[in-house]
């Protein structure tokens, strides 16, 4: 029953009104039917627990759901989280192995190959398609040009 209070007190921020009556017990406005038009403070809706779930029961339309299906109308996303949460097998946590990229840690050396664009021939590659890009001259640009060449595939 925790997961169940955990993921309906996420949820609350978007409902109406939302209040904890007693134990396990929740009330605020109706998002299915909207509750009184005339009378903003009526709230009709409850969660209530019915054999170790929370169940969604509105006294003014009659709708009823359970705490899955009201997410899934409210929020898709928490809805989402909640089923992972509720259903996924007790496992110890992957550990993933970390490396760090072979490009980053090399100082000094590896600036040697950044270029401004105003220093490249008009003819550049990269020039010419700033150029048909129409990016302003007056953006300083860098570029970073290879001098090794890398094997394909």
């Amino acid at each position: 029953m925790y997961i169940e209070q955990k993921y309906l007190l996420l949820a609350s921020s978007q409902l109406q009104g939302f209040k904890k009556k007693g134990d396990n017990l929740y009330n605020f406005r109706c998002p299915y039917c909207g509750d009184s038009q005339k009378n903003k403070s009526k709230a009709r809706g409850f969660f209530f627990p019915k054999e170790n779930n929370l169940i969604y029961k509105c006294h003014n339309c009659g709708k009823g759901a359970s705490l899955k299906n009201f997410l899934m109308h409210l929020d898709p996303k928490l809805c989402n989280d909640y089923i992972f949460e509720k259903y996924r097998k007790d496992e110890k946590p992957v550990q993933v192995k970390y490396e760090q990229p072979k490009y980053f840690g090399q100082g000094a050396k590896s600036l040697k190959s950044i270029k401004k664009v105003s220093s490249l021939k008009l003819d550049h590659p990269v020039r010419q398609w700033i150029t048909e890009r129409k990016i302003p001259s007056s953006i300083p640009l860098l570029v970073i040009l290879r001098t090794e060449v890398l094997p394909v595939g």
